[in-house]
């Protein structure tokens, strides 16, 4: 007869004994940092150079003529780079959208039995790979100042002026208790991502009832020729329309090959599956396919995102007031050109260590 000891459940180790190299590999980055840090500080007391972050609360010397957030008179250099930052992120999260959407229709047609849409689409990614990106910013921003004066400008897209003065779009007015009760509806929405999984349609089913509303009760304020000048609605400046477009164009390309990856990297068997089932292609694509491409396709495409945002400062090639042209200016104000770098290098420092938490999270679910 053969005895057999019952098997002893694994004993937990602490977290410093579990994690033991990648804890004291953190401890000596942190200490090689503050002895970097510490030397160099001193260096530079030697040479007449002290680093401080004083200035970062003194009044700034200069105005920022087109923000996203408003920069009243008198405020402080640390105001004018927060007002810099929102600028960024404002083309960011903007470029964000125009490059995935572009990035899709492209990887569609590459992928498509139409002969002339694949090769459209390998042509556009194709260009894009060998031009830096620099370029595109500057090819659409002496596109833009050709576009027709205000006076001749035509609406075009109901309501939307291209002059060479800017872009002017229709302005949309909220209602108060209409946005309220939209923020209430968008709140439940991601109160709703923890009930359990036969009400998984409850999520975005009020995420589109609050945008819904919200942008269904709302008065916009349509731009007309008046005169010599288009009156009504917002202005968006050539320099913002360059750094936009550029950004998204650019971009749209790498999320097209992302997509395509992801969408290709679904076993061929998984789509005749489908068909099997009677599903037609594009049943199959939004059923089986896309959730499975999609899986795959969150890591790199969170590192497009990424580097959208970090692609913001080559604002500065086209005159467009974000972080880094900000940071610039106050560079030239104060003389505090190190103290400058290392706030901007910490801002993107955090950023990326917020993608790098999100894609974390995505990934573990």
């Amino acid at each position: 007869m053969q005895l057999t000891s019952p098997t002893s459940a694994p004993i937990s180790k602490p977290f410093w004994q579990a994690h033991l190299a990648l804890v004291t590999i953190a401890i000596v980055t942190i200490v090689a940092m503050i002895v970097i840090a510490s030397t160099g500080q001193q260096k530079l007391r030697e040479i007449g150079l002290d680093i401080s972050f004083d200035y970062l609360f003194a009044t700034a010397g200069f105005s920022i003529s087109q923000s996203v957030i408003p920069l009243p008179p008198g405020s402080t250099n640390l105001a004018a780079i927060g007002v810099g930052f929102a600028n960024a992120l404002a083309v960011a999260f903007m470029a964000i959208a125009g490059s995935t959407v572009l990035g899709l229709l492209t990887a569609l047609a590459r992928l498509s039995d139409n002969p002339l849409a694949a090769r459209i689409g390998r042509f556009y990614v194709n260009v894009v790979r060998n031009v830096p990106l620099i370029v595109f910013l500057v090819f659409f921003y002496l596109a833009l100042l050709q576009l027709p004066a205000p006076r001749a400008a035509t609406a075009t897209l109901g309501g939307i002026f291209f002059t060479n003065r800017g872009i002017v779009v229709p302005a949309p007015e909220f209602s108060l208790p209409w946005l309220a009760a939209g923020a209430l509806l968008l709140t439940a929405a991601f109160g709703a991502r923890f009930i359990a999984s036969r009400l998984r349609w409850l999520c975005p089913t009020l995420i589109c009832l609050g945008v819904a509303l919200m942008m269904g009760t709302a008065n916009y304020q349509i731009p007309a020729l008046s005169g010599f000048s288009i009156k009504g609605g917002i202005s968006l400046s050539n320099e913002f329309g360059a750094l936009l477009f550029g950004i998204a164009f650019y971009f749209g390309a790498e999320m097209a090959e992302v997509i395509r990856a992801g969408i290709l990297s679904v076993p061929r068997v998984q789509s005749e599956a489908a068909s099997t089932l009677g599903l037609g292609k594009a049943a199959a694509f939004r059923l089986v396919i896309a959730p499975q491409a999609l899986r795959l396709a969150i890591p790199p495409t969170i590192n497009v995102y990424v580097n959208i945002i970090k692609s913001t400062p080559l604002g500065v090639a086209v005159g467009y007031p974000e972080i880094m042209t900000v940071t610039y200016q106050i560079m030239q104000n104060t003389g505090r050109a190190i103290e400058s770098v290392i706030v901007l290098a910490g801002i993107f420092m955090a950023i990326n260590a917020l993608c790098s938490l999100l894609l974390n999270a995505l990934d573990r679910r």
